[in-house]
């Protein structure tokens, strides 16, 4: 990686340093991507000093760039990071955002039938075995790539999720039953994801650009499915943050909102005057 040095008396400190830092924290790949490439970002657009005018300045530049809220929040958190491990004693707060009420282009159990149908008819049953076990799961894919065929059949496993902590995950029993037929000859030590994140993620690409599927389909999407189908069925938004493995109520929330399609449906259903 490139050693940034900045100009001297200034506050902050090399990249290569940072880097360092970061990578020898119990972070997610793409948590740690994302930490360096935001500072990369503030950088390259011209600071040679870290601090909280130049941090306001950098954020301002963004949304005159037309950067979307969620993403400037995501750069300027990871300077604050930065902060943080300098000792530099600033941090900025985050735009708020306006959530959308519901989800444009998400996957209803409609599509999530006709996915997995076109799956089976096609013999395809090693991303059909994956899909089912993200849609009952909800597990992110760098979790589900830790899951064995043994885990699957004992029904539960313990997994590393987000931020270094263990969570249960447990699956189903018509989870099981669906999927033995495709499992029963595969061993208890064989992962159940036979691939990397990024390749998983490439696949799906490829899935929904064979069937011509207009809804949103990614490992991500799958996750967001079962927690509106877990909601639906439950009402119970503290065991879904559980299942999730989130740290709160309010980032589960954004995970149950309803589609546009079935937000209409269950408006027509609903008007009797």
């Amino acid at each position: 990686m490139q050693n940034l040095t900045l100009t001297n008396g200034s506050s902050a400190l090399k990249l290569d340093e940072f880097t360092t830092f970061i990578n020898n924290k119990d972070y997610s790949e793409d948590t740690k991507r994302t930490y360096l490439y935001g500072m990369k970002s503030y950088w390259a657009h011209g600071f040679t000093e870290v601090n909280l005018q130049n941090g306001l300045l950098y954020r301002q530049m963004l949304i005159d760039e037309g950067k979307k809220p969620k993403t400037i929040n995501i750069l300027v958190f990871s300077l604050n990071v930065y902060a943080k491990w300098a000792g530099l004693g600033f941090f900025i707060k985050d735009m708020r955002i306006n959530d959308e009420p519901f989800v444009s282009n998400g996957m209803d159990l409609d599509d999530y039938h006709t996915l997995v149908d076109n799956l089976l008819r096609d013999g395809n049953y090693k991303w059909y075995v994956v899909i089912k076990l993200l849609a009952a799961t909800g597990m992110r894919i760098g979790e589900a790539v830790q899951v064995t065929f043994g885990d699957l059949r004992r029904g539960h496993c313990s997994i590393l999720g987000k931020g270094g902590k263990y969570r249960e995950v447990f699956f189903s029993h018509i989870l099981r039953e669906t999927l033995y037929a495709y499992t029963k000859d595969k061993g208890d030590d064989e992962k159940v994801v036979p691939a990397d994140k990024k390749y998983v993620r490439t696949c799906f690409a490829r899935i929904k650009r064979k069937y011509g599927l207009e809804f949103s389909l990614s490992p991500h999407d799958l996750r967001r499915f079962f927690a509106r189908q877990m909601f639906e069925a439950t009402g119970d938004i503290v065991l879904i943050k559980g299942l999730l493995g989130h740290e709160s109520v309010r980032t589960t929330s954004l995970y149950v909102r309803k589609t546009h399609m079935k937000a209409m449906e269950m408006y027509n259903h609903a008007q009797n005057w």
